[in-house]
């Protein structure tokens, strides 16, 4: 044992477990931060309670499922509670996410397993993914083409033209943006450049008359290309806001929504498990593709990812050349000591 212990091979023994141990902990946490994190864009099931609370008052929500924890009766009794029968030692309580934030106000709302009565999951719900204030929720009862309320008999009949009106809908938008981001945004990119450039020229001391009226009658042209770029931009947003659906929501009651201010519908509650696998990479797609909204809380993370990997090949092509005149230097001409 003692030769064995002076050969050494314990302690590479314990490198190569301590090491592996490390690898598998890494890998571990890689796998976790995955898990938690591609699971967010499966489609959760819908609900709707029905429920009474403890003074009788009886009301109905809609949403998803987020996180459930077991809380203390005891506690519960000390905030105010009460309880018409002995609950036990926890009540286990849901974090639901109910959308609808203009007229609900938040996002998520706990509510206690002792106040449910019922929990359903209609198949004709649906969740309604909009450009701003979240999610809705609700049952689409109608479609309405341009002013027109469709005559639609089924669920299934509005499900499809709901589906087909907002794609169309979608569509005209992102033409709009593409007008107002490309050809609308370089003309305003070349409107600042003439201004500076005047500036410059101010500057110097170099504004002549004959350099002002030039820059003045660019800068009038493009203002001239920019009012017709304008209207087409305003003509597609009237376009896409053409349709709208009545929906009605967990109060019962009917809201009309604009579909440009929608991107899409789902009803998860009859889709089947290669819809729900479709919708998740279009989920994860979408994230990785779309720019951020709704004060970063909603949306995608393009402009990072963007930032991130300019950012690094940039420095790569800045610190490329030194490193590699650097190793030449010390391979080449640089002193070597001798020992």
């Amino acid at each position: 044992m003692g030769k064995w212990f002076k050969s050494g091979s314990p302690w590479i023994w314990m490198t190569g477990g301590a090491v592996s141990i490390s690898l598998i902990a890494v890998l571990g946490l890689l796998l976790l931060i995955a898990w938690r994190g591609l699971s967010y864009f499966w489609p959760a099931d819908v609900y709707e309670w029905q429920l009474e609370d403890n003074k009788g008052v009886k009301s109905t929500l809609i949403g998803e499922i987020y996180d459930r924890e077991e809380v203390p009766t005891e506690r519960l009794v000390s905030a105010g509670h009460t309880f018409t029968q002995d609950p036990g030692e926890f009540v286990t309580r849901y974090l639901v996410k109910t959308g609808n934030r203009e007229f609900v106000g938040l996002d998520f709302r706990w509510i206690l397993a002792t106040d449910i009565v019922s929990r359903t999951q209609p198949a004709d719900i649906a969740k309604l993914e909009r450009t701003k204030n979240g999610n809705f929720y609700g049952y689409p009862i109608a479609v309405i083409e341009d002013g027109k309320r469709l005559a639609l008999n089924s669920d299934t009949e509005i499900e499809t033209s709901l589906v087909s009106h907002i794609e169309r809908a979608v569509e005209i938008s992102d033409q709009a943006l593409d007008l107002q981001k490309s050809d609308i945004g370089a003309i305003n990119y070349q409107i600042e450049r003439l201004r500076l450039k005047q500036r410059g020229y101010e500057l110097d001391g170099e504004l002549t008359d004959a350099r002002k009226a030039d820059i003045k009658a660019q800068i009038d042209q493009l203002n001239k290309d920019y009012l017709v770029l304008e209207k087409d931009l305003f003509a597609l947003r009237d376009k896409a806001a053409r349709d709208s659906v009545v929906i009605r929501d967990m109060r019962g009651q009917e809201v009309i929504l604009k579909l440009d201010s929608i991107l899409d519908v789902s009803y998860v509650n009859h889709m089947s498990i290669f819809q729900k696998v479709g919708h998740w990479f279009v989920g994860i797609g979408r994230f990785i593709n779309d720019d951020p909204r709704e004060a970063n809380t909603e949306g995608g993370v393009f402009p990072a990812i963007f930032g991130t990997v300019f950012m690094v090949m940039l420095m790569a092509v800045i610190v490329t050349p030194f490193g590699v005149v650097a190793a030449i230097y010390l391979h080449e001409y640089a002193k070597k000591g001798h020992y």
